[in-house]
């Protein structure tokens, strides 16, 4: 196991190297926006009057850094604030978010000396009790090991009994057959009253291709809901890459990719050669250029550019 004091080196490393390179990442962005926010009130003053109120969400994902710089902010003044978290999703530690900020919102953004209501969302509208027993059984590691207090999600009035099936599968491809397999089944009884619907969560996005092509190869309607998953068709990743290189040139990557692709279809032959030719042109030499390994020289702006005769 790797001690402290085996990686204090590397931070101190990374952090001279930061300084030399005159560069900043995320933490340390937030830590100085906390600092301007408390120590230049003019900061504070100008934010307040941007926003008549201000809705944080997934608070249990805020740092220490981002608690100072809300609370100099906003809190104290006439600004309403409120804050939704579950501490029991908190899983950015290791990027310095703390649950306990949660719990300490209340007296942190207090009012006239009250500390803040605290509203649990303790019912669940859109789940049948079965699925809900569940999830509570699978989260109650979670909730004993929690120092926030957190109230069990229970059904609403109107939910019914609900049904929980489980099925171990070897791997995500026999996954999404299993699934597209039991939505196939119970598809097959709909009719004009008894309708079916059914909706797949994923854990990550790259499961979406699999599950899709596996519920259409059984003839099953697929809607992606979610740009994300919308984006990932091939159609419109080349789309995508194409507004890219338009609003920056020097996407490479994108480029690449729209060379590559089934448009163009242009080989690794071809790409050196074309780029060797995009070199020649930049460097508006009047020899001919030599069709061989790309040069290492950067381009010109455009402004420098020279005109050159076939």
């Amino acid at each position: 196991m790797i001690g402290k004091r085996q990686v204090l080196p590397l931070i101190q490393a990374f952090a001279r190297l930061k300084r030399e390179r005159v560069s900043l990442d995320f933490a340390d962005q937030v830590a100085i926006a906390a600092e301007l926010a408390r120590d230049v009130s003019a900061v504070g003053e100008a934010e307040r009057t941007r926003y008549r109120v201000v809705l944080l969400d997934e608070f249990q994902d805020t740092s220490e850094a981002q608690m100072v710089l809300l609370k100099n902010l906003f809190a104290g003044h006439d600004v309403p604030v409120t804050a939704v978290g579950d501490p029991h999703q908190s899983i950015y530690g290791w990027r310095g978010a703390s649950a306990t900020t949660l719990s300490r919102f209340p007296q942190v953004f207090s009012n006239d000396g009250r500390y803040a209501k605290v509203l649990p969302l303790s019912i669940s509208w859109r789940n049948d009790s079965a699925v809900l027993a569940a999830a509570n059984h699978i989260a109650a590691p979670l909730v004993a090991q929690s120092r926030i207090e957190v109230p069990t999600l229970r059904a609403s009035p109107m939910a019914g009994q609900g049904h929980v099936a489980v099925a171990k599968v070897s791997d995500h491809l026999a996954e999404a057959d299993a699934i597209a397999d039991w939505i196939s089944q119970r598809f097959a009884g709909r009719d004009a009253n008894n309708p079916v619907s059914a909706a797949v969560l994923c854990r990550k996005r790259s499961q979406f291709d699999r599950v899709v092509l596996a519920l259409r190869a059984r003839n099953l309607p697929v809607e992606v809901v979610g740009l994300g998953g919308l984006l990932n068709r091939p159609e419109l990743v080349d789309l995508v890459g194409l507004l890219w290189a338009v609003q920056n040139p020097g996407r490479g990557d994108q480029i690449i990719r729209l060379l590559s692709g089934p448009v163009t279809r242009l080989g690794a032959a071809d790409l050196e050669v074309l780029w060797a030719w995009a070199n020649h042109l930049v460097d508006g030499h009047d020899e001919p250029a030599t069709l061989g390994r790309p040069s290492t020289r950067h381009p010109r702006p455009a402004g420098s550019r020279r005109q050159v005769e076939a």
